[in-house]
């Protein structure tokens, strides 16, 4: 372009830039085809266009030099990030440079020709200049708009990958759950079978009342099964919640204390609760509390040494720190081996001499979901012939909303 033409124009471009944003702001606002913009501030919404103008007329000042091209992309590139921070659409965005662009040539270029009708050679350059110039722009805030959008696109695969994963996951264990529950239940079946058959024939009555024993042991182990599914099914179904209290720890030892000495003791197992924190309170579910402390003491009489003279199972409260307290359930039974340490918390876990104790492996998986509904965290440490350390720590504090599995 001349050189003239180029001076006067860009001092008109200046002089009219108040017109032109205004009537871009009137026109993208009144756009039914950008609903985002009514989202925006007026400020928010034109904060570009004063880069716009500048680089356009850095554009025609230096005849659309490749670090001007340059430079046009990168400030587009902000304001298609901008735009999709703003969640703007694609077609929005191209709209909304659309309209800068129609309007540049009506307030800006033919006003500025028919004023100034000497300059009548240029008016084909400065069209192609201002058309280059919105395509710059365009590409610029596009490739940025698509860069974002892949982006999105990748997480949301990767995320869709991982949910698919845990699917999978999930339906092995649910698999797994389904055998071991038909396993144990076909025992009992074929365990109380045998029995019934027997029980027919046999004439001593020793014998029979013994096998009355055995089936009603059979009995206990399925009614026992049943409910401890149908709980731990409610937990996993997030149907329980947590009716948190403010409790002292000094009734509340009281209670355990009272409630479990006589079944350690029927047992052969010495119950110690030991109250270290003395008359303070705490925030929790008292029931669902005590419910966990029972899951775990009675999975310490279940696995103790029968023969061992002086066995024990140890609570002990105490404060973890200035908003945490901390429960150590401690004994010195069987002992659970390294290499089961990691599982004991999972479905039907069992630590042997299993097939002689009573259980379904569901008591701990219950326990951590407990836990959990608790806003706690619950760890496990094991040596074989010497005991079992669990320790829960809690918030003394009311959590958040009621919590739930």
């Amino acid at each position: 372009m001349n050189p003239a033409a180029v001076s006067q124009l860009v001092t008109h471009l200046r002089i009219h830039r108040a017109t032109i944003t205004e009537a871009w702001l009137r026109a993208v606002r009144s756009d039914p085809e950008i609903a985002s913009a009514q989202r925006l501030a007026p400020t928010e919404l034109a904060d570009h266009l004063p880069a716009l103008f500048n680089d356009l007329i850095n554009y025609f000042q230096v005849s659309a030099t490749e670090s001007a091209r340059q430079q046009v992309r990168q400030e587009a590139r902000r304001h298609g990030d901008q735009r999709w921070n703003q969640r703007y659409r694609l077609i929005e965005l191209l709209r909304e440079l659309g309209t800068a662009h129609r309007l540049l040539f009506r307030y800006g270029l033919h006003p500025f020709f028919e004023q100034h009708p000497e300059f009548a050679a240029d008016v084909d350059d400065a069209r192609d200049l201002i058309n280059q110039f919105f395509e710059d722009a365009t590409t610029g805030s596009v490739e940025e708009f698509v860069h974002k959008y892949g982006a999105q696109l990748s997480q949301t695969s990767q995320l869709l990958a991982d949910a698919n994963d845990q699917l999978l996951r999930i339906d092995v264990a649910r698999l797994s759950l389904i055998r071991t529950i038909s396993h144990d239940l076909g025992n009992f079946l074929n365990s109380l079978s045998w029995v019934l058959e027997t029980f027919t024939i046999e004439t001593d009555e020793a014998e029979r009342s013994r096998m009355v024993g055995v089936a009603k042991r059979n009995l206990a182990d399925m009614g026992s099964l049943v409910r401890e599914l149908t709980a731990y099914s409610v937990l996993l179904a997030g149907d329980v919640k947590a009716e948190f209290s403010r409790v002292s720890f000094s009734s509340l030892c009281e209670e355990i204390k009272e409630s479990l000495s006589p079944m350690a003791k029927a047992n052969n197992l010495e119950l110690e609760v030991n109250n270290q924190i003395g008359h303070g309170m705490a925030w929790t579910d008292p029931r669902k509390l005590r419910q966990i402390v029972l899951n775990l003491v009675s999975n310490a009489i279940k696995y103790r040494q029968p023969d061992k003279l002086d066995a024990f199972v140890r609570l002990d409260f105490e404060l973890a720190d200035n908003d945490r307290w901390q429960l150590t359930i401690a004994d010195n039974g069987v002992g659970i081996a390294e290499e089961d340490l990691q599982r004991v918390f999972e479905e039907f876990q069992r630590g042997p001499p299993s097939e002689k104790i009573q259980g379904t492996g569901l008591g701990l998986a219950i326990t951590k979901r407990l836990v959990l509904l608790l806003k706690g965290e619950i760890r496990v440490s094991s040596e074989v012939g010497r005991g079992t350390y669990f320790v829960l720590r809690f918030s003394r504090n009311l959590p958040g909303p009621p919590a739930s599995t």
